[in-house]
This record gives structure tokens, C-alpha cells and sequence, in this order.
């Protein structure tokens, strides 16, 4: 029904004006669901004609190829065992009534003896017939029920039915062709499945050989997986964020939970170094990185990465402009076999250093100290071999460095302040290669001690002597002391607590029975109520540590080894190597301090800090605690996260494994600050010194070297005969 004869229709006259106005919305809109409903009813109609033109002409299509199919089977000599050689039924029964009116007249065993010589004639079409009889009753009677029992429609189904059906009547009686006819696989895997039986029916154990399925050549074994995975673990570092905790379930309300690593390079540097250090291994990079760790992430655009390094930054960025440089050139003026290509920043770091030497018992290969420190006159920054366009002051381009940028600000002195910033600049090319040499110049040494330290610290841990602890210091950043409900007041006072974490590693003594490792790794958290980061208070927590190995656990410490960054106030001024000289005296055993590179101090000892100040805040918006002061975070965590949670992921269970988390409470009156050091000599390029020891009964004196080595030589403290001596120089004595 249109509008219009809708308006035809006059509603009842004792309604009023706003019921009349009501009545005609309402037909109007009774109208419309009547046109919806009659339009979406076409549609459906003419969607289901097409589904039926569609199924007929799928049926056509299909009893045409049925036909073509049986037409084609009905020339050739391999016997149909599923399908009928009659085109319909009818020509079926015109066929058994012609033959049964040709031998009704005899006695059912001329009946028998008629058929049974016509079967067992040595003619073509009776061997045909045979041998169709003999397949058809081999599977009707010896195969049937288990072929019903897999699934025809795959293919390795398929296989393991046609293995199945392949016994020693379908081999000897050579019906091999009608198998693999009925089956649809080749003679090929018909042949296989043959071998197979045999070797099953030989075999004692015929289960476990059915069972257990062959490995392949090219599976990668599990030693090289672990391998590859803790190799991942090297090439990055923990993200210092309590948010970025990386979950991954194992099962039903269960998950392995690991801080999020990012790497430290590209994933194809990655394999790219795993490959040079590995050169007997054979792995394609799509196989090495499905071997990466679940936590483990590349750097994306919604990461923010804090406390990079300055000059690593700096570097790949002036090499990504060289190397686009290059490239630009090169192509251009067609340059390509003259000047090559730089791949990577490590390309153009080798073309400024002679070549590396062997060192040790392994030839290990390792640049010169010369080479690094650029006082060898065969190497250097004028090695780089550059075109004339290179250096070409008629053009310019773009690119980015680190400057200081006044902020504007003046601090009490009235001095502006600065701060260091990464801008971009338009210069000639020439000034673009003379900063990037600058640069250059210190960069070798700075990534070899950096990768150098590293390796030291694993180095010591995985072979440590006995009577002898590990220690790796850092403070934590301040936890803020927040509360689910906050009033404004405590919104705008919030307390800093000071945190100092160090990991611990020594041997198992007898309150570790329950180990099973033969090294003990334990988080030492030192929670102070004074937000204090100096020597003295890195002085209480050394001597609370050695209270702890000799009190609690009856540890006899013969020897210590201390790892740190390079800060001034806490770790690395004068003051502070004063406090490692006097060891002896303090502790009653003697010490050995390494320092990372700069900006390159970053390591578990972050992600410990930064788990533990995440259980903290994730318990106060759950409302579980409220923590006001040091005291109150110093009990929480002793009572509820001592232990580490268990878990299955592989990568987690090293050789060396967290045993538990400590927790001391320190107050303002336990660190001693006014004690008697004396006059102290300032050291001279203490930011080159990357190792000190303290002397034997000498506590004025110190044992200074520019890298740490933890040779075997080393380890046994035969100093004098150190394997790394030609590459990182000898120690040196010096007053303090």
C-alpha cells in the first residue's frame, strides 16, 4: 500500500487533534516496515535462485565429469574396484540376464564349473577378471573395518591406510596397480608402505617402531636451541620500566612472566654476529630467530628505550648518513667497485684497525690495545679510504649530532644551563666527515670495553673459585610512595624511598641442601628510610652483606668481586676507591672492584629493582597494602615476595638460577658517616680505570688496570701471567 491510498484511510473521528497526528505516524511507519519486509523478501528469493542455479550447475558438472571419468577407466586394463564398468543399471541387468538365461539350463555345479574355468583361462580378459576378484575380496574381508576407521579425506590418512593395507598379499599375488588405483597414491608410496610392514613385522618391538617417528636431518638439536636463546638474552637488555612486563600463557590461568628485553641491535646483526662466533653452525636466520626468547622484542616506535648511550647513538646515526652518502654517490657517478658499500657500522670500524690477532689457547681473536687507543701508526681514522665527491664542499645535506642547547634557564650562580640534545645541521660534507672522524677516533674503545666488561662479569660467574662471592651493585630509582586513595596533600608530599640492589653469587654452603646448583644466585635489597645516594651509605650496605654471609650462613669469604657503574658520588671517586683499598681492614678479606663502560652499566640488576617496585604498586591498587614510610615497604616485601615463582620456560632455568630476595631495613642512624678516612690522593684518569683491587697488607696503596680480566690465570690470582696481557695491559700501582 503507497502513501497516498494510506491517507485514504481516515482515522476514527472522537480522536483528537494530537491522537489524529499520533494515528497517521503510526500508519505512515507501518507502511514503510511493509515495503522493508517486502523488498528484503525479494532479495532473499532471488539470493536462494541463484543458490539453486548454482547447485544444478555444480551437479551438472559433476555427473559430467563422473561420466568422463568412467568412459576413460573403461579403455584402460587396471580393474575399477569402486566404481561399476557399466554406464547405468539397466545395461547391468540386461548383462546378468543375458548370462544367467545362457547357463539357467544346467545344475547349479555345471553352473559352478562353467564360471570357474572361465575365471582360471589364460586369457587376457580372465586374468583381468581374476585378479579384480582377488583385490576386491582381500579388502572386503582383511581391510575393511580399519580403513573405515581413518579419515580418507587427508592425506596422511590416506598414507597410514594404504601402509596399513599394503601386506604380503597385495606384493605377492601384484596388485600393486589395483591399490594404488583405489587409493589415489603412486607406486612410489605404495612401495614404501611394503618396506615399512616388513621392518614392523621384524622388529621385536613392534609398537615403538610405529610409534616413534623418524627425525629429520635438518631438525635443530636442543643444545643449539638453548644455545641460540641465551645468545638472544646477550644481545639485549632489560627495559627499566615496570609496565613492560612481557606474559605468556603455558596453560589454563597459568603464565610465564619476564621483564621486556629489547634488542640491542637489528635481528639480522644478530645472526649476523651469532654466525661469526659460530662458523661450524649451519642455520638459516628464519630458524635462528624462531629460537628468540617470548620476551625479547625489537625496538618499535612505542617503545621508549631511556639511558642509551650517547656515543652509540650518536655513531649509528652519523653512519646512517655516510652510508646514504655513499650510496647516493656511488650511484650516481657509478663508483660501486672503487669505493664498496658499508653493510654495517662494525665495516667501517674494521677499515680503521689493523687486523686482529690470536690470544690464548683458543686464538682468540682480539684487536691490539694500540689499535684501540689509536697510538698504532699502521691504523687509524686517516685510513678511511674517501672519494674526492665525498669530501666535495660544494654541496650540502643533512644530518643529526649531539649539541649543548641552552635551555633558557640560569641556575643559583646566574650560569645558563644546558643540556645535551640531539639536533640536526646542514653543513658541507667536508665538516660532516671531520665530525664523524672525531667521533670515530674514541668509538673502537669504547665498544670493546663495553662488550669487554660484560664479558668479564660472565666470565667470573660461571667459574668461581671457592670462598669467593660475586657482587654486582646499583641503586634502583626512588620508589614513590603512592596510595590508591589520595587525599591532595599527600598527592603533593609524596615520600622517596631510597633502593640499593646488588646480586649476589657464591657457592651452595649447608643451608642450601635443597639446591641443586652448585652456584647460588640471591637478590640483596637495601631499603633506606634516609634517600641519601653517597659512599657511606654504599659502604653500610658492603658491610651488611659480609654481616649476613658470616653470621647467617657461616660463609668463609676469602675473596670479593664487585661490579658497578662509574658513578662519582658512589662508586668511583677517590673516596670511594679509598674504601676499596682499606678492605682488608673493614672486612678481613680482600676486593676487587670492575666498572662497566659508560652508559653501558645497565643489566639485571635494573630489571630486579624494577620488579620489585612493580609487586609494590600493583599491590597498593589492588589495596591489598599502603606503604608510607621504608619501614612499611621493607616489611611487604619480606613478607610476600621472598621467594621467586616458579617457572617452565627453559630459557629461565640456567645453570645458575635466583635462590631468594633479601630485604633490609636500614635507618638513618645505622650508616656511619663521620669515619676517619684521612687525606686522599685524587687519582689520574680514574674514568679510563675500569678495574682496582686493593695491595696485601697495604691499605694505602691500589692495583689499577684499564680493563678487567677473569683468565685463568687471573681467577687463580696469578696476575703476573695473565693470557690477555698484550691485549689490555698490565696493573699498575698507585697511592690513594
Amino acid at each position: 500500500m503507497n502513501v497516498s491510498s494510506m491517507m485514504l484511510d481516515k482515522p476514527p473521528p472522537s480522536l483528537s487533534s494530537a491522537e489524529r497526528r499520533e494515528w497517521y505516524r503510526q500508519k505512515k511507519k507501518q507502511v514503510n516496515r511493509d515495503r522493508v519486509r517486502k523488498h528484503r523478501n525479494k532479495l532473499l528469493e532471488q539470493k536462494r535462485e541463484r543458490q539453486r542455479l548454482m547447485v544444478n550447475e555444480r551437479m551438472k558438472l559433476y555427473r559430467q565429469r563422473k561420466r568422463e571419468k568412467a568412459a576413460s577407466h573403461s579403455n584402460g586394463n587396471i580393474p575399477q574396484i569402486n566404481q561399476t564398468p557399466f554406464q547405468n543399471r539397466m545395461q547391468k541387468c540386461r548383462a546378468l540376464k543375458a548370462v544367467k538365461g545362457a547357463i539357467t539350463p544346467f545344475s547349479p555345479q555345471r553352473r559352478a564349473a562353467i564360471l570357474q574355468s572361465i575365471i582360471d583361462s589364460s586369457s587376457p580378459a580372465s586374468k583381468t577378471t581374476k585378479r579384480c576378484l582377488e583385490f576386491k575380496e582381500i579388502y572386503r574381508y582383511q581391510y575393511r573395518l580399519p580403513w573405515r576407521e581413518l579419515r580418507p579425506p587427508k592425506k596422511v590418512s590416506a598414507k597410514q591406510a594404504a601402509s596399513f593395507m599394503a601386506g604380503d598379499r597385495i606384493e605377492t599375488q601384484k596388485l600393486k596397480s589395483a591399490l594404488s588405483q583405489h587409493t589415489g597414491l603412486n607406486r612410489r608410496v605404495i612401495n614404501k608402505c611394503l618396506n615399512r610392514n616388513k621392518t614392523i613385522i621384524n622388529e621385536s618391538d613392534m609398537n615403538s617402531k610405529w610409534i616413534t617417528r623418524k627425525r629429520r636431518n635438518d631438525k635443530l638439536p636442543e643444545e643449539l636451541k638453548e644455545k641460540i636463546r641465551l645468545f638472544w638474552i646477550e644481545n639485549s637488555q632489560p627495559v627499566n620500566d615496570k609496565k613492560k612486563v612481557i606474559r605468556q600463557r603455558i596453560s589454563k590461568n597459568t603464565y610465564a612472566e619476564n621483564v621486556k628485553h629489547v634488542l640491542t641491535t637489528t635481528q639480522y646483526n644478530v645472526y649476523k654476529k651469532f654466525m661469526k662466533d659460530n662458523p661450524t653452525v649451519k642455520i638459516g636466520q628464519r630458524s635462528f630467530e624462531s629460537c628468540k626468547p617470548y620476551f625479547i622484542k625489537p625496538a618499535t616506535k612505542k617503545d621508549r628505550v631511556t639511558c642509551l648511550c650517547c656515543q652509540h647513538v650518536e655513531m649509528n646515526s652519523l653512519f646512517k648518513s655516510a652510508r646514504l652518502l655513499r650510496k647516493k654517490i656511488n650511484e650516481e657517478y657509478n663508483l660501486t667497485d672503487e669505493y664498496e658499500l658499508w653493510n654495517t657500522l662494525d665495516d667501517i670500524v674494521q677499515e680503521t684497525l689493523c687486523p686482529t690477532i690470536g690470544v690464548g689457547d683458543n686464538e682468540e681473536q682480539l684487536h691490539k690495545i694500540e689499535c684501540l687507543n689509536r697510538t698504532c701508526r699502521e691504523c687509524g681514522v686517516h685510513t678511511l679510504k674517501l672519494s674526492a665527491l665525498e669530501l666535495s664542499d660544494s654541496d650540502t645535506f643533512m644530518w643529526k649530532k649531539y649539541e649543548n642547547i641552552d635551555t633558557g634557564k640560569k641556575d643559583r650562580r646566574g650560569k645558563e644551563i644546558k643540556k645535551l640534545r640531539m639536533v640536526s645541521t646542514n653543513t658541507t660534507r667536508s665538516e660532516f666527515w671531520s665530525h664523524f672522524k672525531d667521533i670515530l677516533h674514541t668509538f673502537p674503545l669504547h665498544q670493546f670495553q663495553a662488550i669487554w666488561q660484560k664479558e668479564q662479569l660472565k666470565q667470573i660467574t660461571s667459574n668461581l673459585p671457592n670462598n669467593e662471592i660475586v657482587m654486582i651493585h646499583d641503586y634502583a630509582e626512588d620508589f614513590t610512595c603512592e596510595l590508591q586513595d589520595e587525599i591532595q596533600s599527600e598527592y603533593f608530599g609524596r615520600n622517596e624511598i631510597a633502593l640499593h640492589v646488588t646480586i649476589l653469587y657464591r657457592h651452595k654452603t649447608c643451608h642450601d641442601c635443597l639446591s641443586d646448583n652448585d652456584i647460588i644466585k640471591e637478590y640483596i635489597f637495601c631499603i633506606f628510610e634516609e634517600n641519601t645516594h653517597d659512599r657511606d651509605s654504599v659502604h653500610h650496605v658492603r658491610k651488611t652483606i659480609m654481616n649476613y654471609l658470616r653470621n647467617d650462613l657461616n660463609y668463609n669469604i676469602g675473596f670479593i668481586h664487585e661490579f658497578s657503574d662509574g658513578c662519582s658520588a658512589q662508586y668511583k671517586s677517590r673516596f670511594c676507591m679509598n674504601d676499596i683499598s682499606k678492605s682488608y681492614e673493614d672486612f678481613g678479606c680482600h676486593c676487587q672492584r670492575n666498572y662497566f663502560e659508560t652508559s653501558h652499566g645497565k643489566g639485571e640488576q635494573d630489571a630486579a629493582g624494577s620488579h620489585v617496585k612493580t609487586k609494590a604498586h600493583m599491590s597498593i591498587i589492588r589495596r591489598e597494602c599502603a606503604i608510607h614510610t621504608a619501614r612499611d615497604l621493607h616489611q611487604f616485601l619480606s613478607s610476600s615476595f621472598k621467594f621467586p615463582e616458579s617457572s617452565s620456560y627453559k630459557s629461565r632455568q640456567e645453570k645458575v638460577t635466583l635462590k631468594q630476595r633479601l630485604f633490609f631495613y636500614i635507618s638513618e642512624n645505622d650508616i656511619e658517616r663521620n669515619r676517619r678516612i684521612g687525606k686522599v690522593r685524587a687519582v689520574k684518569d680514574n674514568r679510563k680505570i675500569h678495574s682496582i683491587r686493593s695491595v696485601q697488607d697495604k691499605s694505602n696503596e691500589l692495583m689499577i688496570r684499564q680493563q678487567s680480566c677473569y683468565c685463568d690465570m687471573c681467577i687463580a690470582q696469578l696476575y703476573d701471567q695473565c693470557i690477555y696481557m698484550d691485549v689490555i695491559g698490565k696493573w699498575t700501582n698507585i697511592k690513594v
